[in-house]
């Protein structure tokens, strides 16, 4: 039976390819972003997925079908347990938590050559995905609840039943979308450094560490003492002088 448009666009967007990769390794790639398909199919997306018709892929001859593991987060919060100034700001002490989202991916061997394809899929996967997470990049997760931007990946390990015949054919992706990114951290930063520019005042006093500072530093003859010489020159002046004993034996 025939799909809608719009069911097609639901399937590839929420089942075949709900993974992207971003930055890192896809940093120089248009837009510095790869959907998870593109990884999976490879050359065969044309000809094996798209069953050489552009306009109606078949959308039960992909790799691999995606589907959310129970369990995903959008709201995710810790109560404070410490000690609190007063019992109205404990009682209202929520601390935010990253959020978890897993993904299921099923991908038995199908048709001749099937298990090979398979295993040089999974093997050519896991080493872009180093190489990604290496880079430093991050991923995008796309589910019907929500959708998880810059995204970490924890795991990726089998989860097979014994329902099934066929070893290793489900994977579960682990991801989790932490409550701090390097953009936001960058913006922070970029902010700082903005009024350190433009001369905003800083408010506390500075704080001095290391030697003591040489300038306005004086001794008990009221000389002042300047240099790297401070330390020792503080030292020898508030020392007594010491007059040699003649004939002490």
């Amino acid at each position: 039976m025939p799909i809608s448009a719009l069911q097609a666009v639901y399937r590839l967007g929420y089942e075949i390819s709900p993974i992207l990769l971003t930055g890192g390794l896809m940093a120089d790639i248009p837009f510095g972003a790869v959907p998870i398909v593109a990884l999976l199919e490879g050359p065969s997306i044309v000809n094996g997925a798209l069953g050489g018709n552009f306009g109606a892929p078949d959308l039960d001859n992909f790799f691999a079908r995606f589907i959310p593991a129970p369990g995903g987060t959008i709201i995710s919060n810790a109560i404070g347990e410490y000690p609190f100034a007063n019992q109205a700001v404990a009682a209202n002490a929520t601390i935010a938590q990253p959020l978890d989202i897993s993904l299921r991916m099923i991908c038995p061997a199908r048709g001749p050559g099937g298990y090979s394809n398979k295993t040089s899929t999974l093997i050519a996967l896991k080493s872009t995905l180093e190489l990604h997470i290496q880079s430093g990049g991050t991923f995008t997760v796309i589910t019907p609840g929500a959708i998880y931007p810059n995204s970490l990946l924890l795991d990726l390990r089998d989860i097979t039943g014994g329902d099934t015949r066929q070893a290793q054919s489900i994977w579960q992706w682990t991801f989790r979308k932490p409550l701090l990114t390097s953009e936001s951290a960058a913006s922070v930063m970029s902010q700082m450094m903005d009024k350190i520019t433009n001369g905003s005042q800083l408010t506390g006093n500075p704080t001095w560490s290391g030697a003591i500072p040489s300038i306005g530093v004086t001794g008990p003859q009221s000389a002042p003492i300047v240099g790297a010489q401070a330390t020792g020159a503080l030292i020898a002046s508030s020392t007594p002088a010491i007059s040699p004993v003649v004939g002490v034996r």
